[in-house]
């Protein structure tokens, strides 16, 4: 790989676990190729409030200011479902971005109150569908990962939700007639339907260790809500690093592990980058 092109950073982080992923980035017959290179995965505690993720800051700055060679890099922070709000939001090509934007603020003003306002409101590119996929992220956790990266001295090209994250990855895979979408977190389950590749609903939910066990009830809860003239045939399932279910999951459809694509012979190795910190 050519160092003519920084390297790619992937920060993955949520209250309890910060995931950094290193790549080398050159080009070849075929486009530009990225190579792994080092992923660190490192444990953090919080406690209740915003504090839940105070911790996981702290990590995120030591293990930035520990990379070699780290003004070479260009970083993506993906942030977990538990630290983002979504809505569906409606959309028109006829508004102008700031007619949007106040639209997407009404919608989420109208769900949570005057908290919303404390949150900096995004909303997915969708031309052709009537309805988009909104995000709400507090800007004191914002304003906190953008001077943690600055500090390091590395380039920040975004910051993701996650949701946001596994739709773009598996673009192609989730391009399908109906299915639904499930990503787990220790104690956040994210569950979506997609219709040929667009969401077009979307909750998040609190979950305990028997979510495996619980998920065909929800599932079959969640299509009654929806109205759902015909039930979903298959189901995507995205499962955070460390997570796994409590028992065999028994669907009455298709189910597809969408996989990880970090090699799996340095998985093993990466889990030895372990830390501890303690809000």
């Amino acid at each position: 790989m050519s160092r003519l092109f920084p390297d790619e950073l992937c920060i993955s982080l949520a209250p309890d676990q910060v995931v950094v992923e290193r790549r080398a980035v050159g080009v070849s017959l075929q486009g530009f190729r990225t190579r792994p290179l080092e992923r660190r995965i490192l444990r953090a505690f919080g406690t209740a409030g915003r504090d839940r993720y105070s911790g996981a800051l702290q990590v995120m700055a030591a293990t930035l200011a520990d990379i070699d060679d780290r003004r070479h890099c260009r970083a993506r922070v993906v942030l977990a479902n538990s630290l983002v709000r979504y809505l569906l939001v409606p959309q028109s090509n006829r508004l102008s971005p700031e007619d949007e934007a106040a639209v997407v603020r009404h919608c989420f003003q109208e769900v949570y109150g005057n908290a919303a306002d404390q949150w900096e409101l995004r909303a997915s590119p969708a031309p052709d569908v009537p309805v988009r996929i909104a995000s709400g992220i507090e800007r004191a956790l914002l304003d906190d990962l953008r001077g943690i990266v600055a500090t390091a001295g590395i380039r920040l090209d975004s910051i993701q939700p996650r949701l946001m994250t596994v739709c773009n990855e598996h673009r192609r895979t989730l391009a399908c007639q109906k299915a639904w979408l499930i990503l787990v977190e220790p104690g956040n389950l994210c569950l979506g339907l997609v219709d040929q590749g667009s969401l077009v609903r979307v909750r998040g939910l609190r979950i305990d260790a028997r979510w495996a066990s619980e998920l065909p009830a929800l599932l079959e809860r969640e299509a009654c809500l929806a109205e759902l003239d015909e039930l979903p045939g298959d189901a995507f399932l995205w499962l955070r690093i460390g997570t796994t279910p409590n028992e065999p999951l028994a669907l009455p459809l298709r189910l597809h592990a969408l996989q990880d694509s970090w090699p799996a012979e340095q998985q093993a190795a990466a889990a030895a980058h372990l830390a501890v910190v303690k809000a």
